[in-house]
Formats: structure tokens, sequence, C-alpha cells
């Protein structure tokens, strides 16, 4: 019996991952209709309770409608009645935020009683408010309580996706150097890559998502708007074009209606970017249309944020800042959306192309990226043997959460080198390098090649294959 063994296919290379927007909703506070005009007033009893109710949800009606001071008037009414009603003082803390008073909406919040310890709405929804506003500390303790205490819980997933996002967030405020003007250093902390100068107007080509039920072809519009408005801010520094085929264009950006496309549980778009020292050149983008809360398509405004953030992502702002008036803030509450691009986010931007593109992707931080590409090309030249040091470099570089990503790389080519040393009769040293190989694929959650390696250990016991002889014939009579 005879056996085949083939390299296994190409590593891909790697540039500047970006994330995306996380989405904090708010879940519906028990006894109010918050999200459902269809939601029961609190059953008859204190007459007091009752007008509380009817207070909060015409507060609730102006804070809809954008009127914000109002609103705050009306809960603040709602409040003098019931210090402690939970609807009242979790959008009297957001309409505060609306309004620009951040630190009042913290204390608004603080304000607020323990949750009860069976109270799932009450932990989760102060964990992301105070989220996103910006306390870090307030939103792991909410939330880690959630995901100790209610572990069949939907949101139990989400949850974790913005302990790990506000953990990160938290180590990043508490590093933060940057001063008012922009942010800069938080932008390309992880690496950076942006379009060459010569690359403009960069190429966008935007799928049609008019198969997914539910579309809004309003979105088209929210993402085209988006791109003006970063050119515009940039003073005509960046530029975009749209094309029809996605085969010439340098921004591919595709929708979906399935949240498990993305790569965190509480993202509403995700960007990855790939680029080296001479500039960016490709990013792919996918916009989620519905909201995880309830299943419900987005609003045209809400693509609207999302597709700004996305966009700015693909222009070379990998990071995100850390200040709640940002567009690039990590994330956004409910339609508790900024008024537009912030002059720091513009400043950042300018800044990224005041940079040349060399220095940029020269940094310590890309470092890790420039291995892994160069391990990459060495696997693919089927030098699998010169790549591993390269990776193994490459996973000591990298920053925790992208470690596993290039293990999985080196699981790759240690299977490759494994399979070069069976072919040259090294039987042990082969078992080694596809143990290697198993481990690493494993971790890097490549089950492809993982399954390819583990199939090869057939080939340790088999017999030398016959070499070939030469080619024979006969004369047909």
């Amino acid at each position: 019996m005879s056996m085949t063994m083939e390299r296994t296919g190409s590593c891909r290379r790697v540039g500047v991952v970006c994330g995306g927007a996380l989405l904090f909703s708010i879940l519906a506070v028990p006894g109010y209709a918050a999200d459902s005009d269809s939601a029961a007033p609190p059953q008859p009893g204190a007459a007091e309770h009752n007008r509380v109710y009817q207070i909060a949800r015409g507060a609730k009606e102006l804070y809809d409608a954008g009127q914000f001071q109002a609103a705050c008037a009306k809960f603040e009414e709602a409040l003098a009645i019931d210090s402690v009603d939970p609807f009242s003082r979790l959008y009297l803390s957001m309409s505060l935020f609306r309004l620009g008073k951040t630190n009042e909406a913290i204390d608004c919040l603080d304000k607020s009683k323990t949750p009860e310890p069976d109270d799932v709405v009450g932990w989760y929804n102060a964990g992301v408010t105070y989220g996103m506003f910006g306390s870090f500390d307030k939103a792991l303790k909410n939330l880690n309580y959630f995901v100790e205490h209610f572990t069949g819980d939907s949101r139990l997933q989400e949850a974790r996706s913005l302990i790990d996002a506000f953990t990160k967030a938290k180590t990043t405020q508490l590093t933060d150097v940057s001063g008012d003007q922009d942010y800069f250093n938080l932008a390309v902390k992880e690496g950076a890559t942006r379009w060459a100068d010569n690359s403009m107007p960069v190429r966008v080509y935007l799928g049609s998502g008019k198969k997914l039920p539910g579309f809004d072809p309003a979105f088209v519009e929210s993402v085209k708007s988006a791109c003006n408005d970063w050119s515009v801010a940039s003073g005509g520094i960046v530029s975009f074009e749209f094309v029809s085929s996605a085969k010439n264009a340098q921004i591919r950006i595709e929708w979906t209606d399935d949240p498990s496309v993305l790569k965190n549980a509480a993202e509403a778009g995700h960007c990855q970017l790939s680029g080296n020292e001479k500039g960016s050149s490709l990013a792919d983008v996918i916009l989620l249309i519905r909201n995880r809360s309830d299943n419900s398509i987005v609003s045209a405004l809400k693509m609207k944020y999302t597709a700004l953030h996305e966009i700015g992502h693909t222009l070379g702002i990998a990071g995100h800042s850390m200040n709640v008036r940002d567009v690039m803030f990590l994330g956004i509450l409910n339609d508790s959306f900024p008024d537009g691009i912030s002059e720091r986010d513009t400043n950042t931007l300018k800044k990224i192309y005041s940079t040349s593109t060399t220095k940029l992707f020269s940094s310590d931080q890309n470092a890790w990226i420039a291995n892994t590409n160069q391990g990459s090309a060495e696997v693919n030249a089927g030098h699998p043997l010169a790549a591993i040091p390269l990776l193994e470099q490459a996973v000591e570089q990298a920053p925790a959460e992208k470690k596993n990503f290039v293990r999985g790389v080196l699981g790759l080519a240690h299977y490759n080198h494994a399979l070069n040393l069976i072919r040259a009769r090294d039987m042990d040293s082969a078992k080694t390098s596809l143990d290697k190989a198993v481990e690493l694929l494993e971790i890097g959650g490549d089950k492809k090649n993982l399954s390819k390696a583990r199939g090869a250990y057939k080939f340790l016991n088999a017999p030398p294959q016959r070499p070939a002889g030469p080619p024979s014939f006969q004369f047909s009579r």
C-alpha cells in the first residue's frame, strides 16, 4: 500500500488585526416598558409606585427623542418619590452621559441600590453601563458577579467577552499617557500600518446584503456617509472610491445577520487590516445588521456609527481611544452614539498619516507581525526548519491575545518539518515534531491542519516506499 505525503497548505500572512465596536445592550428593567410598548405597568399596590412608573415612562420618551436635559428633570422627579427606582436611576445616569457629564453619570449610578443576589438584569446592566462610562473597575465587579452566579443565562458568552475587553481597556487606561489633543500612542500601541500616500483614493467594495432578511437599503448610504465623514474630517488626506468588484478593492465590506460570524461575542462589527512597512494592503470589514439584544434590525443611525468606527480601523487607527466621546472608543451603550468624528479622532488620524509607513510598521509592536509573515513565507516556500525560530520569536513578541494565533502557525511549521523528516526516514525526530505540531495546532484552533497532523502518525510506521523504476511499455500485437 502506498501513501502520499503532501506539504500542507499555505500559511496566511498577517497584518494589523483590528477589533470592532462593542455593543453594550441594556436589558429591560422588570416592571417597565423600557424596550417595548407592550410591557405591563406594575401591579396595583402603592399609588406612589404607579406614579413613579408613569413619570419614568414619560421621561424615557424624552430620552428616546434626544431631549436629555428634559429627561433628566423627569427622572429626578421620579427619584424624588422613590430614590432607589432602578429604571429611573439607570436612565438618569445615561441622560447625564449623553449630555457630556460623564463624572456625574458615574456618581448617579453609584447611588443605585446594590442588586439583589438573584437580580440578573441589575448586575448585567450595571456592568455594561459602567463599562460604557469608562469606569472599568466597577464594570468588572458587576460582570464578574454575573458570570459567576448566572451560568445558564443566554448572555453569558457576551458578558465574558465584555470582561475580556474591559480588562484590557483597564490596563490600557492605566498606561495611557496621551494628551487631550489625540490618542496616537493608543492607536498604534499594538502595531500599525496605513495606506501609502499614493494609494488614494482607496478602493472600497460594498457587498450586497439584499439576500439577508430585513436588510435595510439605507445601510449602504450609512457606510458611504461614514467614508465621506472621514474624508472631510481628514481635510482630504484620505479619500475613497467605491468599486463594483471585490477583486479590485482595497477595503472589502460585507454584511451579516449572524453574530457568531464575528470574532467577539459583543461586537457590532469587525475589521482585519493587513499590511507591511510599505503600507496597508487589504482591509476586510464585517457589519452586523441585527441587534444582539433582541435580534431586531439595527437602525440606520447605529449602522452609521458602526461603519464610522470600522472605517477608522481600516484607515490605520488599530487601537481604541479611552475617551467615550471619540468615535474610536471601544463601544457604545444602546443608542448612545457620539456626535460624530471628534477632534481627537481627526488629530489622531492626521498624526498617523504624517508618520511614514516604515516607521509605523517597524515599531517594536509590529515585530511579531514581521516575524510571523517571514516565517509564513518560509513555510510556503518549503523551508519549515527556517521558519521555526522566526515563529518562536514571534510567539514571544506577540500581544497576549495574538499568541495562540502565532502558535498555530508555528504548529503548521512543525508539521511540515515532520513530513520532511519522515521522507528522510528519521522517525524519532519526526514523532517529536509531530507531537509539537499537534499541541500547537490545537492551541491555535487550526482544526483542519490539526486533523492532518494527527493523521500523519500513520506514516511513522509505514515501510519505505519502493523507488519508482524506469517507465515500461510493451508493443501491441
